[in-house]
């Protein structure tokens, strides 16, 4: 059940805003139909995409402080007007009648029926047809409404933010979860050859990056195969040329673009501009073979109950061994599971494969919350590569333990162990939170220091002190808890967690919380001693020590 739903209908445009969590982020998507029939199918499913994108947010938020949540504005077709002036003005529209409903402002809190008693916080970020020039003017119009902490109104900020495309930080975080799942399935990438196809095209952020994060870690190894996006698709069983393929990155170019001279004689470039281009271009992803395939592109449930089949081959087998979804909701719950029924397909869902757009955007509101601007452009070179850090060890804990229970675990798909994780991580969050809204003043401060190794290093060097009085109690809390059930889960699995009873979860959670710093010195004691195999050691106290210290607290206090 959410926590709340925004509607709002205005010119030429209707808008839903679904969060499951109080304090919640995610996208802003606007979607414009190319015709008043698209328009009228895209209306009947725009609560359910709202609602689904929303939950997918939720189960991906699991990491950070924020609950998940999604706007989807639908733009009815006005054929005398620009395309980019419509979307801009319907993204103006929407965005006062959320100010008009989160506004602190009493003259205009009067004209709300049975409004919020305490002060709502929503945070925003671009998805689906949002420019720089609407983040900029968003942000502009949040402070000008008197919005608290306007400048984290909306994140991915040209340039007191973090851009996602610019930075690709959504696609560091597919590439990882890219590289374990072919490891699982027997290909080492770094070490051999292996082929990749891709929706999205070249100048789009997930798919972009994608082309050049694989170039960057699997040089000659990786074979893009086939790629496809709103202008063309291209095919060629003995790879596109990378260098091609990185020019119209560099360019922002789309497929349409490309050179066929770089094709090989097996290689083609279709435009999607007639009829049989067009079904080609749709097509591309159930016809071309490849080891692994990323959707980082394209609408929802493009694969789903009633077409999973056509990602087979003849014999039965699946035309790729591996789908780490770059896209949101590109599979249907049902099309990931009859792929995993039929063929044991590996899927890695999106609320895994591409968090690390969201954990990005999280650390920006954070930096948003306690600098301003020109402080954040000083630091910003440092900031992101520390936020990258953060992502890809992110990613990494959670792919590890993900293909970890897979082979632990091989007649339950990878989607429904990763909404198991989500779920428990969630879970022990919840319970944490609850417990320590009881704390007072000083249990609150004696917590403050665990901020330190879930925010970016530099903003200790440089505002320890404005740090606390800058974010509030509420996000503090949930900053910790969430830090908490993550390493938690990751560290002791799915089995372990889930099997935590309910009564006791929150009390044993905030032992773990202790314990784990009592085995970090422990460790870190064990290293300056200097002992023989010192880093074995230091490795097992904190695989194994902390759970034996949390289940058994009162013999670690003797023993101390």
């Amino acid at each position: 059940m959410p926590f709340g739903v925004f509607f709002s209908a205005g010119r030429h445009f209707c808008a839903y805003h679904v969060r499951f969590r109080d304090i919640s982020r995610g996208g802003l998507r606007v979607v414009l139909p190319s015709s008043l029939e698209t328009h009228a199918a895209e209306s009947r499913r725009q609560f359910a995409e709202c609602f689904n994108l929303a939950w997918a947010q939720q189960l991906k938020n699991k990491d950070i402080p924020e609950g998940g949540s999604k706007a989807v504005c639908l733009v009815r077709p006005q054929p005398d007007e620009r395309r980019d002036v419509l979307l801009h003005d319907c993204v103006k529209k929407f965005t006062d009648s959320l100010l008009d409903l989160l506004t602190p402002d009493e003259t205009t809190r009067s004209h709300v029926a049975h409004a919020s008693a305490g002060q709502e916080l929503l945070y925003l970020g671009p998805d689906e047809n949002i420019t720089p020039t609407d983040i900029d003017w968003v942000v502009a119009r949040a402070k000008a409404r008197g919005y608290p902490m306007a400048a984290a109104f909306m994140s991915s900020k040209p340039r007191e933010g973090i851009n996602h495309k610019e930075f690709g930080v959504t696609s560091e975080g597919v590439a990882i979860f890219l590289d374990s799942g072919l490891r699982a399935i027997g290909i080492s990438p770094r070490n051999q050859p292996w082929s990749l196809k891709l929706t999205g095209g070249p100048d789009g952020d997930v798919a972009g990056n994608m082309i050049k994060i694989m170039h960057r870690e699997y040089g000659d190894n990786v074979r893009v195969v086939g790629i496809s996006d709103g202008s063309a698709t291209v095919e060629d069983p003995l790879g596109i040329s990378m260098p091609e393929l990185l020019r119209l990155v560099e360019q922002s170019a789309p497929l349409s673009a490309l050179s066929p001279a770089v094709l090989s004689p097996h290689g083609v470039l279709t435009l999607a501009d007639t009829p049989e281009g067009f079904a080609r271009r749709n097509t591309m992803h159930s016809r071309v073979v490849a080891d692994a395939f990323v959707p980082a592109g394209g609408r929802p449930a493009t694969i789903n109950s009633s077409n999973w089949r056509e990602m087979l081959l003849p014999d039965g087998s699946p035309n790729t061994k591996l789908i780490v979804e770059g896209a949101n909701l590109f599979l249907t719950a049902e099309a990931r599971q009859a792929l995993f029924d039929a063929t044991k397909l590996p899927v890695v869902k999106d609320s895994s494969a591409n968090k690390c757009g969201v954990c990005c955007s999280s650390l920006e509101i954070v930096a948003s919350m306690v600098l301003s601007a020109d402080e954040f452009v000083k630091i910003k070179p440092r900031y992101v590569e520390e936020v990258l850090e953060k992502l890809r060890s992110l990613a990494r804990l959670e792919a590890e333990l993900l293909f970890s229970e897979a082979r632990k675990q091989p007649d339950e798909s990878l989607p429904e162990l990763s909404v198991r994780i989500s779920k428990a991580i969630l879970r022990v969050r919840d319970a944490l939170g609850v417990l320590m809204d009881t704390f007072d003043e000083t249990q609150k401060q004696r917590l403050w220091p665990l901020t330190r190794e879930l925010l970016p290093p530099v903003l200790f060097e440089n505002y320890a002190q404005r740090l606390p009085e800058r974010l509030p109690w509420n996000y503090t809390k949930s900053m910790i808890a969430a830090g908490l059930a993550s390493r938690m889960v990751y560290r002791e699995g799915l089995s372990y967690t889930e099997g935590l009873a309910e009564g006791r979860l929150a009390e044993f959670a905030l032992t773990y919380l202790k314990q784990e710093q009592h085995v970090r010195a422990l460790a870190a004691q064990v290293v300056a001693s200097g002992v023989p195999h010192a880093r074995d050691v230091e490795a097992l106290l904190l695989r194994g020590g902390i759970r034996a210290a949390a289940e058994h607290p009162h013999g670690v206090d003797h023993a101390q």
